[in-house]
């Protein structure tokens, strides 16, 4: 009798033992899990911010190429007024020397008559 009650108490310690073991496994489980959520939320925070300083390089770089497009934009049409200015100016002038040549000499027979 004492000894079927040692062999009682020895079985509910082992028992007892055994649900000990696995609650300390548990834990250490959720210990893993937790940890493994803390990198997982750390690798997102990391991620999300790499992709906000990628948008804000390509912002800058779209900007850069507006920026210079319209500047090259600016300097075409400036170009095209001063061809325009050097233009006129060089008609402007030869009208002038058809007019002088006109007056200095109006019996040539190979300068114009006309204007």
């Amino acid at each position: 009798m004492e000894q079927r009650r040692e062999q009682q108490a020895l079985k509910a310690e082992k028992k007892f033992q055994e649900g000990q073991k696995f609650l300390e496994q548990l834990e250490q489980m959720k210990r893993e899990d937790r940890q493994a959520w803390q990198q997982q939320q750390q690798r997102k925070r990391q991620i999300l911010a790499e992709m906000r300083a990628v948008d804000a390089e390509n912002q800058r770089l779209r900007q850069r190429d507006r920026d210079r497009d319209r500047r090259a934009e600016l300097q075409a049409l400036e170009e095209q007024r001063l061809k325009g200015e050097r233009e006129a100016a060089l008609e402007a002038e030869r009208a002038q020397l058809r007019r002088e040549r006109a007056v200095t000499s109006p019996g040539c027979p190979q300068c114009p008559l006309s204007l």
